[in-house]
């Protein structure tokens, strides 16, 4: 198989640079780890630690009701009294100085009315690489 494999340098949530470590998106010596962008793959997936500490700054960034997981999404709120919710703004910034800054939409999915969830999964595989997917 071929993968399209891209140099992430940082990951942003709001205005906050993450502390990810470099070689988190690195490929090891057996080819392990990186990330690849895969259009054909639906939700995006970041290996561990890079997962949780993306979630836990979507969750500092957010205050809305908590919401149990649903259809295997982590991070989920309730915002059945919230008029018109605001998600924090979500970035990546490439090796080259490009940004990725794609919809609040696009990471912040409605699997139920009143229901918003972050889009993104974890590969606990330490074999595996991070996925962006159709974000």
């Amino acid at each position: 198989e071929t993968y399209y494999y891209v140099a992430i340098e940082n990951v942003i949530v709001g205005d906050d640079v993450l502390p990810i470590a470099s070689s988190a998106w690195n490929i090891d010596v057996n080819g392990n780890g990186g990330t690849v962008i895969d259009s054909g793959t639906t939700l995006t997936y970041f290996l561990e630690p890079t997962y949780q500490i993306i979630l836990a700054a979507f969750e500092r960034a957010i205050s809305y009701p908590r919401a149990p997981p649903t259809a295997s999404l982590d991070l989920c709120y309730n915002v059945s009294t919230i008029p018109n919710p605001q998600f924090p703004k979500f970035s990546i910034k490439f090796r080259g100085n490009a940004m990725f800054r794609p919809p609040v939409a696009n990471y912040f999915l409605t699997p139920q009315e009143n229901l918003r969830c972050l889009s993104f999964m974890n590969n606990p595989s330490p074999y595996g690489m991070s996925v962006l997917g159709n974000l």
